[in-house]
């Protein structure tokens, strides 16, 4: 595109983008809870989109989050009813089958994971503790890992510093603005709420610049 554009014509180019949720210890204990609006921002775009979460770090031991994994599988079910997963290529169905048996033989193994639900749905929530990877698959594929707290969510997402995007929080207002000076000074362009996670506004920040501006021509009035 730049190549064929004229040089009076902008050009404006992003990148590839990853974004991820977040749900603090007290956000498990506010019902309805967060796995409502987690699986919602999960299913729009069938994950495909730059603000979709490709994990949900949960604050909590293994047993708990598994808790989690299972109400977030719940509403996955309700949102397929609702709004099916689009038709998969064939490339992407047997990325998902691999990826779900390589699950389940570490499971099996007797490893810190477990996959939900039993039996192969449009949809799978893997929690697992050492995931081999955070990004690499969409198509309602969730991985939800247990983490002890803010410290370790920062720690896990630095490597995706230059392509990390928007990091979905649920939790106190005290605890979530703290979590957000921290990521976003590893790269992080936008903390939301789960709810608002797929749906940022017009003139937001896209990649830390905005998007509008670029498009304006400005005129200075000087003197």
């Amino acid at each position: 595109m730049r190549a064929r554009a004229p040089a009076t014509t902008r050009v404006v180019a992003y990148h590839h983008r990853v974004s991820f949720a977040v749900v603090l210890s007290e956000a498990l204990d506010s019902p309805p809870g967060p796995a409502a609006a987690c699986a919602r921002a999960v299913a729009t775009f069938d994950q495909r989109g730059c603000v979709s979460p490709q994990c949900v770090f949960v604050e909590a031991d293994f047993e708990r989050a598994a808790v989690f994994a299972e109400a977030l599988c719940d509403a996955l079910a309700l949102e397929e009813a609702a709004r099916p997963r689009g038709p998969l290529p064939p490339a992407a169905a047997s990325e998902l089958h691999q990826a779900r048996g390589a699950a389940e033989l570490r499971a099996a193994a007797g490893e810190p994971v477990r996959v939900l639900p039993e039996t192969v749905e449009a949809w799978t929530v893997v929690v697992d503790e050492a995931p081999p990877e955070l990004v690499g698959l969409s198509e309602r594929f969730v991985r939800v890992v247990p983490v002890e707290g803010p410290d370790q969510v920062v720690g896990r997402l630095r490597p995706l510093a230059r392509h990390l995007q928007t990091v979905a929080v649920a939790g106190s207002p005290a605890r979530r603005d703290a979590l957000a000076g921290r990521l976003g000074a590893i790269g992080a362009s936008r903390v939301t709420t789960l709810e608002r996670a797929p749906w940022p506004p017009a003139w937001w920040h896209h990649d830390g610049f905005g998007p509008l501006e670029v498009l304006v021509r400005w005129t200075d009035l000087e003197g």
